[in-house]
């Protein structure tokens, strides 16, 4: 009885990988690439949701497959991540029944990952996602009237050297925008230590940043290339976000001098690879400067040493992002595993070292460096999120309608950052205090939980990371419209106060 069931499952045996190597009567023969999602599609009318399905082979434990609920149809999808590090050779799959027996029900030659396809590695697209939307949920927490008033400690110098004032000066044109003031915060540590390695260092970075891309330019292409010189050109930006932004500049320019930028997709790659050298370290000011608000209660050093720790946290989950986009976008070639957690280890560690140096300098000569966060983001940044989702979703899943409403839920809440509704405001009185850190968690385990539910649908790899991409940020669009309602009613009551004392 048993084997007319196997039977059955295997005349129903669906695989969702293209690469079928070859197939005998009753045994198909597949071809996997090892870092990747695999799944298999088995069902009829014996078929029996307690088997199991395990992939066996060689000296590894048996891989489990996970089982999506049953299908209409009465299939299952038994999906499985097969780690990267798999010995290529041949396995097998067998189906485990309840009392222990196996059968074979189909043959696998395992071989390295050839492309990284981010539809075919879900769980890099969850961790995308997550991070994504835990930086989304900070930004629109931010625009509370909570955060508004922010303030650090800047060493006062009067100097005549010609770079500190050329610096200066710069910084001083450049307005009050969030992102002046968290690029001058994120230097602020090395100015306290030395103002003239702190006016040079943007100048040193040039010749750095051209250098990098000559070393790239011989030995490989992004985001392959000098190891010690990412670690290099990542620690000095996040030492100083400034520093990090000329590499990054510097980098793009040569880039595109040597010839090796010819498209739009080409220039993207160089902008998501560099963007470890800087974004983590501007993040990381922003959050620092904000999220002590959510730590009044505790002592001073206390807060500055949780702030510093948070911040840098999410300065090196940031990296990860970085890495993920550039993969994402490159498709035949592959960071090294040293330039994710790694680096965003070592950024993480640069970060907090230079945070907590504030406590430990405590320096006398300083004075107020104040913001009133009137705006968050521009304009100008929103509309550049919108076009750059909407390539890297068309590169992604390769339907222009996909890319479209994936882009619109992915940049929305940032346009959302720009509106108030006075009247909602005279309606909703919100009088939960916001959170930075609560927040974000919430956000970012929504965004996972609804990963984990499309994971159960009966449904081929990449089906189920097309539905993510249009469904795993909706969480953050929800959270950007509660902080609409939450801004409206900030701003009438603000208004109202206003009327009082006029």
């Amino acid at each position: 009885m048993i084997k007319k069931i196997l039977a059955i499952l295997v005349a129903g045996f669906v695989i969702s990988s293209p690469a079928m190597a070859a197939t005998t009567a009753n045994v198909p023969f597949l071809t996997w690439e090892n870092g990747k999602t695999q799944s298999i599609v088995l069902g009829g009318p014996g078929s029996n949701s307690a088997w199991k399905m395990a992939l066996e082979g060689g000296n590894i434990a048996p891989l489990i497959f996970d089982q999506s609920v049953k299908s209409a149809n009465g299939t299952y999808t038994y999906s499985l991540n097969i780690p990267k590090d798999l010995e290529p050779g041949g396995y097998v799959i067998q189906a485990v029944e309840t009392n222990g027996n196996k059968t074979v029900v189909a043959g696998v030659q395992i071989k390295a990952r050839e492309t990284y396809r981010i539809t075919e590695i879900p769980t890099d697209l969850r961790l995308l996602a997550i991070i994504f939307a835990a930086l989304t949920a900070i930004f629109t927490v931010v625009r509370s009237r909570k955060y508004a008033q922010l303030s650090f400690a800047r060493r006062r110098v009067e100097s005549n050297f010609f770079f500190y004032k050329f610096r200066n000066t710069r910084l001083a044109s450049e307005g009050n925008s969030l992102a002046r003031y968290a690029a001058l915060r994120s230097g602020e540590p090395l100015h306290q230590i030395s103002p003239i390695a702190w006016s040079i260092l943007p100048w040193l970075a040039i010749p750095l940043g051209i250098f990098t891309t000559i070393k790239i330019q011989f030995d490989a292409a992004i985001p392959n290339g000098p190891i010690v010189l990412f670690f290099l050109c990542a620690a000095l930006g996040e030492l100083d976000a400034t520093t990090g932004i000329v590499l990054a500049l510097s980098l793009g320019f040569m880039h595109v001098g040597l010839g090796n930028v010819t498209n739009v997709r080409g220039l993207v790659v160089a902008v998501t690879f560099t963007l470890a050298w800087y974004f983590p370290a501007m993040i990381a000011s922003l959050v620092e400067l904000t999220i002590k608000r959510d730590f009044k209660k505790l002592s001073e050093k206390s807060t500055a040493l949780i702030s510093a720790l948070i911040a840098s946290l999410v300065g090196g989950a940031s990296v990860a992002m970085s890495t993920i986009l550039t993969d994402s976008l490159v498709v035949n070639r592959q960071a090294s595993e040293l330039l994710r957690w790694p680096l965003a280890a070592v950024v993480a560690l640069v970060l907090f070292v230079k945070f907590s140096s504030s406590i430990i300098l405590n320096r006398d000569d300083v004075t107020d460096e104040n913001l009133y966060l009137a705006r968050v983001v521009s304009p100008g940044l929103a509309t550049t999120l919108f076009f750059g989702t909407l390539l890297l979703v068309y590169v992604w899943t390769n339907q222009f309608s996909s890319a479209l409403i994936g882009s619109l839920v992915i940049s929305a809440p940032y346009f959302l950052l720009f509106l108030v509704f006075p009247k909602i405001g005279n309606v909703l009185k919100s009088e939960v205090p916001r959170n930075i850190l609560l927040e974000a968690v919430i956000v970012a385990a929504l965004t996972w939980g609804i990963y984990i539910l499309i994971q159960l649908l009966p449904m081929a790899v990449v089906s189920k990371s097309r539905a993510f991409i249009l469904l795993g940020l909706v969480p953050s669009l929800l959270h950007a419209i509660y902080s609409v309602a939450v801004a409206s009613s900030e701003f009438q009551a603000r208004r109202s106060d206003v009327e009082e004392m006029a």
